[in-house]
């Protein structure tokens, strides 16, 4: 499958047009309308067939235990784990996994990979950068 981008057209009317520039502007954590759309779509796809509506925001949607103190859902954090390269937002994301997140939920967001990586570049309490840098270590050294 191609990384190329795929430009798809969505026709809004103008009411549309005002409530989703208005979540946008609430919801700071989406890069603009493509970033909300592709995880709208995927949301959407992921609901095995059923169609549950909900109010416009994130109040109900599911969040991640380690984000307990941060209005972003699931499907938002994966979003942001899933685009190109190490954005700030990105590498926030890691490190709060990293030092929040339970050892079990680590590696449903991330992969080794994707810690060996990011490690370098994160903002992390000492103990807690040793630590994955030891694991990472241990895990690679023999694969």
């Amino acid at each position: 499958m191609s990384n190329r981008t795929n430009l798809q057209t969505v026709r809004l009317n103008s009411g549309e047009k005002a409530l989703i520039e208005n979540y946008l502007a609430g919801n700071t954590i989406f890069d603009g309308f493509s970033s909300l759309a592709r995880v709208a779509i995927m949301s959407f796809i992921g609901a095995e067939g059923s169609v549950r509506l909900k109010p416009v925001g994130t109040a109900g949607a599911a969040r991640p235990r380690f984000l307990w103190d941060y209005d972003m859902s699931d499907a938002q954090a994966r979003e942001i784990l899933g685009r190109p390269g190490l954005s700030e937002a990105k590498r926030w994301l890691i490190a709060r996994i990293l030092s929040q997140a339970r050892f079990e939920e680590v590696f449903s967001y991330l992969d080794l990979e994707d810690v060996k990586r990011a490690l370098p570049k994160l903002r992390l309490p000492p103990k807690t950068a040793e630590r994955w840098a030891y694991a990472v270590e241990r895990w690679t050294r023999h694969g």
